[in-house]
């Protein structure tokens, strides 16, 4: 398990002696090129606003896949790792992680099928605000449940506990700013 949080913490920090041991040579080579062309994956790139290009949405999709990429090696990080594992809570643990891995893939996805112009809405919006609407209301539900839990003397008296119950509490709050984005913003360009 140790060895699964160091590769996992070399990957983030673009450690190319770590991508070798744990990626395959032809998967090393792609992200170290792709680390290359674009810097270090932990140093945001320069910005300049109201500059926008196909260049730079093609930048963007290639770093978007790269991120796809590299997400997806944790999550094989994660499987290999959980093969060894005896501990039940640790296994749960390591499942919600890979979870969250897969959840970045799909927001990777996402973004690259609306940069390239895929529509958002099928439906009219009306139609789709209406059952978002009852989306908002189960996670406000479950943002309230998570902050009881949070209150009982069993979970703040272990640090443990209350730290996981406040990332799920803090995890519903996500979900339900993320709904009422999508019921209420615009996802293209001016």
């Amino acid at each position: 398990m140790k060895s699964l949080f160091l590769a996992i913490n070399d990957l983030q920090l673009s450690n190319s002696n770590v991508l070798s041991s744990t990626l395959g040579v032809h998967r090393e080579h792609k992200l170290i090129s792709c680390m290359r062309k674009y810097g270090s994956l932990v140093q945001p790139m320069p910005v300049e606003t109201g500059r926008r290009c196909d260049k730079d949405k093609k930048e963007v999709i290639d770093l978007l896949r790269l991120q796809m990429a590299i997400e997806g090696e944790v999550i094989r990080l994660y499987e290999e790792s959980v093969r060894d594992i005896k501990s039940s809570p640790v296994m749960h643990l390591l499942h919600t992680m890979r979870l969250d891995s897969r959840k970045h893939i799909e927001m990777c996805q996402a973004t690259i099928e609306v940069l390239e112009g895929q529509p958002l809405f099928d439906v009219e919006k009306n139609e789709l605000r209406e059952g978002l609407n009852r989306h908002i209301e189960l996670e406000k539900k479950a943002i309230e449940t998570a902050s009881r839990i949070l209150e009982n003397a069993w979970i703040l008296e272990t640090p443990g506990l209350r730290e996981l119950m406040e990332k799920l509490r803090n995890d519903e709050i996500e979900h339900h700013q993320s709904l009422n984005t999508l019921a209420e913003k615009r996802f293209h360009r001016e």
